[in-house]
């Protein structure tokens, strides 16, 4: 939990990191619906997601990096592994879950999995606003829950589409703005030289490209 921290915060992208661990009768409730589809040898040794844990980041380019942080700080179950960042689960749901073996302090125990699941602002709130969690399984909802939690879906992604854009327009404004200063600086600084007029020419015709900009 403090390296996940510590490699959000190092990546600058973490905005919130929550810890879940399952407790004996949610462990029983996991293994019964398994066995329930078919599964009927499933157990203990079988699940993914002993303790969840759940990354908050601001955009999908961090929910990405992130990923790929961990995916260098931990074995991963790629098998298990789920990628809805880009295409939807089936009632809407984006995010990426990483199945991860964590080799505990204690010595001479097994490696724990862990849930890893990363998720965007936006991301989050649909998960909160749809009551998503509510079901186990897409196949137990409501046909006419399903249709509108997917539109919920799309909705929250067009807006974090338009905020993406929104942060790339900021960023490269704030370049702009620190090119010209950098170009205005030296323009100050030729011009105490008049040694050097084509210089002074050159960067004054960059100047004014900023500023029909």
């Amino acid at each position: 939990m403090t390296e996940l921290a510590h490699a959000t915060y190092y990546a600058n992208v973490g905005q919130r990191v929550l810890l879940g661990i399952d407790g004996i009768e949610q462990l029983a409730a996991k293994i019964g619906r398994k066995r329930a589809q078919g599964k009927h040898g499933y157990g203990l040794a079988n699940l993914t997601d002993i303790v969840g844990v759940r990354v908050v980041v601001e955009s999908r380019a961090c929910a990405a990096e992130v990923a790929a942080i961990v995916r260098g700080m931990w074995p991963t179950r790629e098998a298990d592994c789920e990628d809805f960042l880009d295409t939807p689960r089936a009632d809407g749901y984006r995010g990426i879950h990483l199945i991860l073996n964590v080799e505990p302090e204690a010595p001479c125990r097994a490696a724990i999995p862990v849930e890893l699941q990363i998720r965007t602002i936006l991301q989050h709130q649909w998960s909160v606003l749809s009551h998503s969690e509510f079901y186990k399984q897409v196949a137990e909802i409501p046909q006419s829950m399903l249709l509108r939690m997917r539109s919920l879906g799309e909705i929250l992604n067009c807006a974090e589409i338009e905020s993406d854009q929104l942060r790339r327009s900021r960023i490269s404004d704030e370049c702009s703005r620190v090119v010209r200063d950098l170009l205005q600086g030296t323009i100050e600084r030729f011009a105490q030289r008049p040694d050097n007029p084509d210089q002074i020419v050159s960067l004054g015709l960059h100047l004014l490209e900023f500023d029909r900009k």
